[in-house]
């Protein structure tokens, strides 16, 4: 009979101890899970932050095209005036040039 409830005992020892094991494994877990949750909330938010730097990029990249094609404007515009002065420069010269040939004859 003694033998029995040492052998009880040691199963209850050995029931304890594999309960105090799988709990302390449960807490790793848990902790590893907490861990994993966090690791997964920082990543969602740099792929929010990395959202928000390629819209502003991308705003910042139509400025830039806006800007570039605003000045390719005003530089043609600014040609076809600058061609025009030149144009209008020769016909006064032209018209000076008659004058004084018809002041001659």
């Amino acid at each position: 009979q003694q033998r029995e409830v040492e052998a009880q005992r040691a199963n209850t020892n050995r029931a304890r101890s594999d309960l105090a094991n799988s709990q302390g494994v449960e807490q790793q877990a848990a902790m590893i899970s907490a861990e994993a949750t966090r690791d997964v909330q920082m990543a969602a938010e740099r792929v929010a932050l990395a959202k928000g730097d390629l819209a502003r990029a991308q705003d910042r990249e139509r400025d830039c095209t806006a800007a570039h094609l605003g000045a390719r404007e005003a530089t043609a515009h600014q040609k076809v005036q600058k061609e025009r002065e030149e144009q209008e420069l020769l016909i006064c010269r032209e018209k000076e040039a008659a004058k004084k040939t018809i002041e001659v004859e």
